[in-house]
């Protein structure tokens, strides 16, 4: 099972939409535990699921601000010992048409650009190895592995003020 779907919207709080912000949520937690959970029960010793999250998810972003990877984590230690082998892909930018959703709100511009967007097809063939080295998080780049150390040591009011310069480049 690959988990991919989801959308979202650049801008604060007040810029994006209540349908889009309910509508985010659907389809980014709502739909994703809700397939997973329709898929689980056939699966045996060997399946596996890789589960789309974000590099984003490693820390708070402000103007970003719906992104979930706890509950992979989760799902995977309840299944130790199934067999089934649970991967959360934290890619950053990856081009797919997302920036063009994106946008689709009142402060389009909240973020200029995507530094270091990947092609889709290398972050594919990156996440398929990880999750067959059995790897819990699946850093698809060099800068998304810096992004999941430095949310890990860096205090969250420090990457949200880098977060802050960096988007507006």
């Amino acid at each position: 099972l690959v988990n991919c779907a989801g959308f979202g919207r650049f801008g604060s709080w007040k810029d994006i939409a209540n349908d889009d912000a309910t509508a985010m949520i659907d389809l980014d937690a709502r739909a994703v535990v809700a397939l997973t959970r329709a898929c689980l029960p056939h699966m045996e010793r060997g399946s596996r699921i890789i589960e789309v999250a974000s590099a984003a998810a490693f820390y708070p972003l402000p103007y970003m601000n719906v992104m979930r990877i706890e509950g992979i984590r989760a799902l995977r230690w309840e299944l130790h010992g199934s067999g089934i082998t649970v991967t959360a892909l934290c890619p950053t930018w990856v081009k797919t048409g997302f920036e063009a959703q994106a946008r689709k709100s009142k402060d389009a511009h909240a973020v200029n650009h995507l530094l270091f967007a990947q092609n889709a097809s290398t972050v594919v063939s990156r996440a398929l190895f990880m999750n067959r080295m059995h790897a819990a998080v699946a850093c698809c780049s060099i800068p998304s592995f810096c992004l999941r150390i430095i949310g890990k040591i860096v205090p969250n009011c420090i990457t949200m003020w880098g977060w802050n310069l960096i988007r507006r480049l």
